[in-house]
């Protein structure tokens, strides 16, 4: 479709504007909005006259009358300019700022795109009608505060449906459109107060009927509901943003140019497990990043996830988008694609310093932690005690090709597999979210479950948009998976994952590197991934309890939910009270407790 086309710009201000949509727990409670524009559209029909009067007096008064610019206003403003000699007035229509904003997006001031901007206007104008482009200006445009159209600008400021407003409301929304950061009544009263005025003067000067509700009368209509033990989440906003990058990447046909609801598979219990955890290590005062997944054992239903200790504090949602070397939690793929090349977990190996020597004449020296070497042992004991020598003679021996294949199975595609990823070193790292879904293949009997937040998408009105239906993927044998099982478990009994408190009956993998911790452990119903970061590059890395490192972070939560407290209420307050959903019952949440 050719720019500047009249399809091209019919398409671009009626079809493409981003909405709210809402994001429900797996229990149907509302967790909150997701969104890249924060807006819910709608028809021309659904504003009142005030409205239109209000936003025609204020940016626009000839707008039923001129053909897409107005050369009067032009002129004038042209002169005005000319007077002060400097920019004082711009003179665009309605149908010029809609073209501005929806589709060259281009706010300088210059010729040449006042130009494109006159040019398209007057496109557009003989393709759409008035109505329809006053209605997508409405829609579109900015009202401060992350706001955008005059639904969500009435709601939020005022409480009320754009149906709903009188000629003051309407005046105060129409005053803004010239500069919210300006004239927003809550940031800059006195000047909001003159500017609401001045519209309604407008309005009275061109005709338009002044309409004021009576006093003592309310059209209010969302109703604020929450529980005594309801707090604010710190850890959700990180979901919500896993559960909008899902649907960018999924669903873009759908998301986010419709308002939808997305049923996810969060557990509020298992949030809240997240949520405690992370407020508790917050309050002790660990201060650097945290990632923590719970999935489901038997399937990639993300059930709960943190990036970070809080969203405010650390908005990077590290649990998603982080690119962390892996360290020794790669090693049980590395054994795993030895087995599958009829290796035998009693072959031996001698656990000594290496020193490789690789092409180029470089050398590959490598160490175990702390110095141990154990002689000859075993790949299982090799496995159980993470020993680097002896995976980096495996990876020798099998070849780089085998774990490069295995690892794109597993979704750990991480640029170009070399010798050093046997013990955990990746050319570009790889997030938490995807190491914990390939450990699936452990708990699964070698089936790969890819992660995923959700499972189902509807629009607003109850129409089914997709089912999350997608199935598991076969990459090795049950043998192969059984048996590295059966070493996960010994790991935590006599190995590096050994806990404090018990074993908890649980399977687990721990891993260092020079930026942090991890700990990625499972049993018949959960699979737990946590990652710590060192605060200090000189923090001990060693496997006691030295402040707060992924095994300890792993073992409260693990304490929490085999003890079933996830269940308390006290933990997490769910949002709960709304009988028939609309995504217009989010805002009631998030204005309460933003």
């Amino acid at each position: 479709m050719a720019f500047g086309s009249t399809e091209y710009l019919q398409d671009r201000t009626m079809n493409w504007m981003p909405q709210l949509s809402a994001a429900l727990a797996a229990d149907g409670t509302v967790l909150g909005s997701v969104y890249t524009e924060k807006r819910l559209s709608i028809p021309y029909s659904s504003l009142s006259r005030e409205v239109i009067a209000a936003v025609l007096s204020a940016e626009d008064k000839r707008f039923f009358s001129h053909h897409g610019v107005d050369w009067i206003a032009i002129l004038r403003a042209a002169w005005r300019n000319v007077r002060a000699r400097r920019i004082v007035q711009g003179g665009s229509t309605i149908t010029q700022q809609l073209v501005r904003n929806i589709v060259l997006r281009d706010n300088k001031r210059s010729i040449s795109r006042k130009i494109r901007e006159s040019y398209m206007a007057l496109l557009i104008e003989r393709q759409l009608g008035k109505r329809q482009i006053l209605e997508a200006y409405l829609n579109a445009v900015y009202f401060g505060h992350g706001l955008y159209g005059i639904r969500m600008a009435a709601l939020h400021y005022l409480a009320r449906e754009p149906w709903e407003i009188d000629s003051e409301d309407a005046a105060l929304l129409a005053g803004m459109l010239k500069g919210p950061g300006r004239y927003c009544r809550c940031c800059n009263p006195a000047i909001g107060r003159d500017r609401t005025q001045w519209v309604l003067g407008r309005m009275a000067s061109n005709g338009f009927p002044i309409r004021r509700r009576p006093l003592g009368t309310s059209t209010r209509r969302i109703v604020r509901r929450r529980t005594l033990d309801t707090v604010f989440p710190a850890t959700v906003p990180y979901f919500l943003d896993y559960v909008k990058q899902w649907l960018l990447g999924s669903y873009k046909s759908h998301f986010p140019g419709r308002s939808l609801i997305v049923r996810t598979s969060l557990d509020a219990g298992l949030q809240g497990v997240l949520e405690k955890i992370c407020r508790d290590i917050h309050i002790e005062g660990f201060v650097g990043r945290v990632a923590c997944v719970i999935q489901d054992a038997t399937s990639g239903f993300v059930r709960a996830l943190a990036g970070g200790v809080d969203f405010q504090i650390h908005p990077f949602n590290v649990a998603v988008n982080g690119t962390l070397q892996p360290g020794s939690t790669i090693k049980p793929f590395v054994l795993a694609a030895a087995l599958e090349l009829g290796i035998s977990l009693e072959k031996t190996y001698v656990s000594h310093p290496l020193e490789i020597r690789l092409p180029h004449s470089r050398v590959w020296h490598v160490r175990n932690y702390q110095g141990v070497y154990r002689g000859e042992i075993t790949l299982e004991e090799a496995l159980v005690h993470s020993d680097n020598s002896v995976f980096a003679q495996l990876i020798l021996e099998i070849g780089v090709d085998h774990l490069a294949a295995l690892l794109t199975r597993l979704g750990l595609e991480a640029g170009p597999v070399t010798l050093a990823a046997g013990i955990g070193s990746l050319a570009r790292g790889v997030s938490p979210l995807k190491i914990a879904s390939s450990y699936s293949v452990f708990s699964t009997e070698g089936f790969f479950h890819p992660p995923t937040p959700m499972i189902s998408l509807e629009t607003e009105w109850g129409e089914k948009i997709a089912k999350n239906d997608e199935g598991p993927v076969l990459v090795f044998s049950s043998s192969t998976a059984g048996s590295i099982r059966r070493i996960l478990r010994d790991v935590v009994v006599r190995g590096t994952g050994a806990l404090s408190q018990g074993d908890n009956a649980i399977h687990a993998k721990t891993g260092t590197t020079d930026d942090g911790s991890w700990y990625v452990s499972f049993d018949s119903a959960f699979r737990v991934l946590t990652w710590v970061e060192f605060a200090q590059r000189d923090q001990p890395r060693d496997y006691e309890e030295k402040g707060v490192t992924a095994k300890s972070l792993a073992e409260r939560i693990w304490n929490l939910l085999q003890s079933g407290s996830y269940c308390s209420t006290q933990i997490y307050g769910v949002f709960r009270g709304i009988d028939r959903l609309s995504v217009r019952d989010l805002l009631w949440l998030e204005d309460e407790f933003a």
